[in-house]
């Protein structure tokens, strides 16, 4: 089991990064918005924090956050 004994996460943390988001990009390949977020951020900050220290304590990424699309660009 990992644990970080640096790592301190608090949901004014999390809001403080969500409200930083550059809302004026195009969604991601989850097709989520970042205006959605930060239109959100103060309801979302603190669910996101129990997800979050909860992977924290034990070690573990849910599921979904291990899947990725990565695509090379070639110049």
């Amino acid at each position: 089991m990992w644990q970080s004994p640096d790592l301190v996460l608090t949901s004014e943390c999390i809001y403080n990064k969500i409200v930083k988001l550059n809302i004026e990009i195009s969604p991601g390949t989850n097709n989520l918005h970042p205006r959605i977020l930060y239109e959100t951020s103060d309801v979302i900050a603190y669910p996101l924090y129990l997800i979050f220290s909860k992977s924290v304590e034990t070690g573990v990424l849910p599921g979904d956050w291990k899947l990725t699309e990565i695509t090379a660009i070639y110049k």
